[in-house]
């Protein structure tokens, strides 16, 4: 089986013109056989496929597009994504990093003014 992935584009100096090629993903039987033995959901198997067009070859690290743009490219909620990369890891079929994490404490902002005046639920609530 083999699986077209993105439209690879190369300028080459001595030939002049831009040449586009499609590169092409051999599926070889033991990748099948880790498919199949991960017995992937739809959503995971949707997910998988998307990631190797991106990646077909595995030789280095990619940045993942928007979060946004895969959800929707996959048509999957946020939770059924990461549940999906925490099984593709584990199964071996592809490795992801966290390269940035955000992240803001929501109690801190009304623990940390202490000489402020105490505002009322019902202000805070008339506020939002």
């Amino acid at each position: 089986m083999t699986i077209m992935t993105q439209n690879c584009v190369e300028a080459t100096p001595q030939k002049g013109p831009i040449v586009e090629r499609t590169r092409y993903y051999q599926l070889t039987s033991e990748t099948a056989w880790k498919l199949r033995q991960a017995d992937l959901t739809r959503s995971e198997w949707e997910l998988w496929s998307y990631l190797v067009t991106l990646d077909p070859f595995g030789d280095r690290y990619n940045q993942l597009p928007a979060l946004v743009e895969v959800l929707a490219a996959v048509d999957i909620s946020k939770a059924t994504f990461y549940r999906a990369i925490a099984k593709l890891q584990e199964h071996g079929l592809f490795d992801f990093q966290v390269a940035d994490v955000k992240f803001r404490n929501l109690l801190g902002r009304e623990n940390s003014l202490k000489n402020a005046t105490p505002i009322s639920k019902m202000r805070k609530l008339s506020q939002n």
